[in-house]
């Protein structure tokens, strides 16, 4: 979003990115900064949609106007390479980039830092489990109905991650970060790979789960840069 809360370290991601000659293109996801009344309110206006389908509605519209030139700028805008646009995010962005990018093939990949913890397992006390999603932050409120019987989730994310194959998707879970259990992701990882490998494109799945604590910060910026100029 336009207010980086989480500890910038000599500038902001979209600031690193842009002076490394990246397009980028950046807003307040629904409940967040300058949306934030929208996310009160939303349930109300929208009762039958979700605020995490909401989000990745809003990923959807950005590909519309990036790659396909809908909507309208207020200034001119550099050119943008349509077969080169990816998704990045953290935390709850990094989730939202995940589903976006199952879902949008115009989008060439997607970076996931501290984005997800596998739903199936996600019973623990300590971080709260799915009511982090379903009650919390209220993102996807009918994950509720498998309060006590998590393992009943239809899908997980080694099927959304596996949508995303052949494409190139960077991974990163910091195996002190306290919103997920490192062991099982990297499990979900293991799982989700076997779709790059069919593919012929091993590679095409990179998974960093380094000991530290969840941050996006300098050192993951860079990671993302180095990551994507390996794309060409």
């Amino acid at each position: 979003g336009y207010n980086e809360g989480y500890g910038v370290e000599g500038t902001t991601v979209y600031h690193r990115l842009a002076a490394a000659g990246c397009v980028v293109l950046a807003y307040d996801q629904c409940g967040f900064g300058l949306r934030l009344l929208e996310g009160r309110d939303f349930y109300s206006q929208a009762p039958l949609w979700s605020r995490l389908g909401r989000m990745v509605a809003d990923v959807s519209a950005a590909a519309d106007f990036l790659i396909d030139g809908k909507g309208a700028a207020q200034g001119a805008l550099p050119k943008v390479a349509a077969d080169k646009v990816y998704v990045l995010g953290f935390s709850v962005g990094g989730l939202v980039g995940l589903y976006a990018a199952a879902l949008d093939e115009r989008l060439a990949g997607v970076a996931s830092f501290g984005g997800f913890t596998p739903m199936r397992s996600d019973t623990s006390a300590a971080t709260g489990g799915l009511r982090r999603l379903w009650k919390w932050h209220a993102l996807a409120p009918r994950l509720g109905l498998f309060d006590g019987s998590e393992e009943k989730v239809p899908f997980d994310y080694h099927d959304v991650l596996s949508l995303v194959a052949p494409r190139p998707c960077l991974v990163y879970a910091a195996r002190r970060d306290r919103e997920l259990d490192p062991q099982a992701v990297s499990e979900c990882i293991e799982r989700a790979r076997k779709t790059w490998d069919a593919g012929g494109v091993s590679e095409g799945l990179e998974f960093h789960s380094p000991d530290d604590i969840g941050r996006f910060q300098q050192a993951q910026h860079e990671l993302f840069l180095r990551w994507l100029r390996a794309r060409g």
